[in-house]
């Protein structure tokens, strides 16, 4: 039992209303069910021309499930929201989990700049620009270039933190009957996509797309223009390195690792203390996720042809694609469908593409902010945080004051990713970085656990499962440890994926200024007569 004082109050004000299948759902669109496929599944392999793509998904898979099957015991030993502050701060030290966490908060809001990225330039763009040049109405296609103008995407930003911030302070239950709607419409555009391409052979493809590029000023034959272009200035088929192969598993994995973001829920979530919801929630979406994104990349590369898919994908990271939509999966649908005339499919495809990824992005905004803030919630409520952040509001049972910090810093990270792009070089790797760094003190402290908070692992399922003498966390954790070491190492080194100095002194300094508050906010709360060693010997209220 905790002592009394110990936290700032005996229960912790959340309520238990999220369904497992609601925390499945929530697990596959935070890692991007369709927007990966949209943009990531297609490029990928212009970074990393040498690697074996669909190797590559399926071998961070394997490995991603030694973190997710850490995290679900984690969650089944403390089924408490903001569990990497809890997992951290007990098996490790708060000294290494509050500059970790406070750190991770301005990075992990960050990826709502992600969420309105593609939203605009992967599914508004594409589909007002084909559908002004069908309808033969420019205004239509100056609008869908105006959204991803600076105005256009600070606005579209906006629009969609001013409904997140009511979305956040409402039940969570309201949103999970929401999210049900949003991944419909993401699954549906999937499956469109998946239809398209397996009807679509490469020879109709090229037939089709160089009908869609002449329609838009484009010489004949662009498709194989594009491939002699791009061989001119790079190696499309280097043949197999591990160099690359391990890249493509750095671009996979920073977004497919978050199918444990539902841990971050574990307060809300019911039967959140059970191995057998949990590893459905995580390990289940996780692979979900991973076939569903393989299954694009085979018919997607099938049809288009992989060679033109790296020449593509060279040609628009570098600014020299000449058509006005991108070669991301709204350009390989749009030259898959085209017709004499434009026609109706491709007005009609790319229009479920664009509202599948509206609905994703909503429920991006969504869970990249609720999960720092039930980290910032669990902290105040170990009293590592002012007490303020650790109010709830008594009917809607959300914690307000921690909501309204976390706009407050997606505001400002909206207006500057809009207005001033160029910081985005140092904020994008630190933010993607930012997934493994936390993954990796996490596993570092489900791996600890049996031995640095042994009361809370005898009396937690995890400890029923050993491999000779030896827990199984220790050894899904030890694993996950290295594999997330070598993706942070890639993020934070290699220039392929945008690393530049001033990115790795943003994260030096974001968990240095985490450091040095905590050192105050220990002296002050000693001062107060508060010992927060206290609460890190045992499991949070519910």
């Amino acid at each position: 039992m905790a002592e009394k004082g110990v936290f700032i109050r005996k229960a912790s004000g959340l309520v238990r209303e999220v369904a497992p299948i609601d925390a499945w759902i929530y697990n596959c669109l935070t890692m991007g069910w369709l927007s990966v496929i949209a943009y990531n599944v297609v490029v990928n392999v212009a970074i990393f021309p040498g690697g074996n793509h669909s190797a590559a998904i399926l071998m961070t898979a394997v490995l991603g499930t030694f973190m997710w099957t850490t995290y679900i015991f984690i969650t089944t030993a403390m089924p408490r929201s903001g569990v990497d502050w809890i997992a951290q701060s007990r098996f490790i030290s708060p000294w290494v989990a509050a500059p970790i966490v406070i750190g991770d908060f301005f990075y992990l809001v960050y990826w709502d700049v992600w969420a309105y990225w593609f939203v605009t330039f992967l599914g508004l763009q594409p589909f007002l620009t084909v559908l002004g040049a069908a309808a033969n109405n420019p205004s239509i296609s100056q609008f869908g270039e105006w959204l991803i103008t600076s105005k256009g995407l600070f606005i579209v930003g906006m629009i969609y933190l001013f409904l997140m911030g009511w979305q956040l302070a409402l039940p969570i239950r309201l949103f999970a009957k929401i999210q049900r709607g949003l991944m419909f419409f993401a699954t549906l555009a999937i499956i469109v996509m998946y239809a398209v391409f397996a009807m679509t052979p490469n020879s109709v493809f090229i037939q089709r797309f160089n009908l869609f590029a002449e329609a838009f000023g484009a010489g004949p034959d662009y498709y194989h223009a594009v491939i002699q272009k791009a061989s001119e200035v790079t190696n499309l088929n280097p043949g197999f390195r591990w160099y690359d192969q391990i890249g493509l598993m750095v671009l996979i994995w920073s977004l497919l690792g978050w199918a444990f973001w539902s841990a971050q829920l574990s307060g809300e979530i019911k039967g959140a203390d059970k191995l057998k919801v949990q590893n459905f929630i995580m390990n289940g979406s996780g692979w979900a996720t991973a076939i569903a994104w393989l299954i694009a990349w085979l018919l997607i590369s099938r049809s288009a042809g992989e060679e033109f898919m790296k020449a593509a994908g060279f040609l628009g990271l570098s600014g020299e694609w000449e058509l006005p939509v991108a070669p991301y999966l709204a350009g390989y649908l749009a030259g898959a469908t085209m017709a004499p005339g434009f026609g109706t499919l491709i007005i009609v495809v790319l229009l479920i593409l664009a509202l599948g990824l509206v609905c994703n992005g909503y429920q991006v905004y969504y869970n990249t902010m609720v999960g720092p803030i039930r980290m910032f919630f669990a902290m105040a409520f170990d009293r590592a945080l002012p007490d303020v952040f650790s109010r709830v509001h008594k009917r809607w049972h959300t914690p307000v004051y921690v909501i309204w910090l976390a706009c407050a810093v997606a505001a400002i990270q909206i207006y500057v990713s809009a207005y001033a792009p160029e910081v985005a070089p140092v904020f994008l790797p630190a933010a993607l970085s930012s997934g493994c760094i936390p993954y990796f003190f996490t596993s570092l402290a489900g791996a600890l656990m049996p031995y640095t908070g042994k009361p809370i692992y005898e009396a937690s399922p995890a400890a029923k499962f050993k491999l000779g003498p030896i827990p199984l966390i220790t050894i899904t954790g030890g694993i996950s440890c290295i594999f997330n070491a070598t993706m942070a190492y890639y993020w934070l080194t290699v220039p392929e994926l945008g690393i530049n100095p001033a990115s790795m002194v943003f994260v030096l300094i974001a968990y240095i200024v985490g450091f040095v508050y905590y050192v105050f906010w220990r002296t002050y709360r000693k001062r107060q007569g508060i010992n927060l060693d206290l609460a890190f010997k045992v499991i949070p209220p519910d």
